[in-house]
C-alpha cells in the first residue's frame, strides 16, 4: 500500500509540468516546424588592443609605422575599441556586428593592412569566433582581400564574466589566431596570442549562454518535489502508527 501510494504521488509531481533532467523526466522535444525565437542583440562594443607587440613594432623605428581607425572604430591606448554592435541570438548561438576599420601602415607604406568590420560569432558558454575583413597589403608587401575571415578564436569561459541586468560584459577573454587569420594578416603564425579582447553586449535574460540560468524550472519543481516527498514520509508515518500493537 505504501508503494502504491509513493508511485501515486510521485506520478503526480511528474504531470505537473515537464521537468528536464528531473526525476528522470525525459526533455521536451522542439516542434521542429517552429522557427526559433531570435533574441535581439544590442549596444555591443569590442575593446581589444590586437597584440601589443605588433603596436610596439608599427610605432618604432624599424617599422616607422602608424595605425588609423575610420567608420566608427576609435583608439585610446592601449586599446581600440568598436561599438554600437548589433545582432541576434538563436537557439543559444550569436552574432555581433560591427562596423569600423583599423589600417596599420609601415615600411614606407608596404605595408598597409587594414582589419575592418569584426563579427563576434558565440557558440557556447566557452568560445566564439572572431571574423574581420582583411584587405591591403600583407608585411612582406603581398596583396590581401579576405572578407569575413576566421580570424581568432575568443575563449569566453577563461575570461571574468559580469551580468547587469540585461547587459553581459567578457573581459580578459584570451585570443587565439587561426590558420585563415595568420594566412590573411601574414605576420604571425597560427596559434599565436593575441591581446585579450573585452566583449559587451546587451540582450534579454536568459537568451544569452552568458546571461542565461544553469536550471531556469529548478526553484518551483524542487519545491514540489520536497512536498511530494514530506507527503510520503508523513503518510508512512501514520501507516506504521497504525499498524503498530497497542499498548496493555
Amino acid at each position: 500500500m505504501i508503494h502504491a501510494l509513493s508511485s501515486a504521488i510521485l506520478t503526480g509531481l511528474l504531470a505537473v509540468g515537464p521537468a528536464p533532467g528531473l526525476l528522470g523526466a525525459p526533455p521536451a522535444v522542439a516542434d521542429s516546424s517552429t522557427p526559433a525565437v531570435a533574441c535581439a542583440i544590442t549596444a555591443g562594443e569590442i575593446e581589444w588592443g590586437f597584440k601589443e607587440s605588433f603596436r610596439s613594432y608599427i610605432s618604432g623605428t624599424i617599422a616607422n609605422g602608424e595605425w588609423t581607425v575610420a567608420d566608427g572604430a576609435t583608439y585610446e591606448t592601449p586599446t581600440f575599441r568598436w561599438s554600437d554592435g548589433t545582432g541576434a541570438f538563436r537557439d543559444g548561438q550569436g552574432t555581433v556586428r560591427f562596423d569600423g576599420s583599423v589600417t596599420f601602415s609601415g615600411h614606407g607604406d608596404i605595408l598597409s593592412t587594414t582589419i575592418s568590420s569584426p563579427t563576434v560569432e558565440i557558440h557556447d558558454t566557452d568560445t566564439a569566433i572572431l571574423l574581420v575583413d582583411v584587405s591591403g597589403t600583407t608585411q612582406a608587401g603581398d596583396p590581401v582581400d579576405a572578407p569575413q575571415t576566421e580570424f581568432a578564436e575568443l575563449r569566453l569561459s577563461e575570461g571574468t564574466r559580469e551580468v547587469a541586468g540585461e547587459q553581459v560584459t567578457l573581459s580578459g577573454v584570451p585570443v587565439t589566431l587561426l590558420e585563415d587569420g595568420a594566412a590573411a594578416f601574414g605576420t604571425y603564425d597560427a596559434g599565436t596570442a593575441m591581446d585579450p579582447i573585452t566583449l559587451r553586449y546587451q540582450t534579454p535574460a536568459g537568451c544569452s549562454p552568458q546571461n542565461a540560468a544553469a536550471f531556469p524550472w529548478l526553484p518551483w519543481r524542487l519545491l514540489v518535489l520536497v512536498a511530494a516527498l514530506a507527503a510520503i514520509a508523513f503518510v508512512v508515518t501514520l501507516l506504521r502508527r497504525r499498524g503498530a500493537p497497542s499498548a496493555v
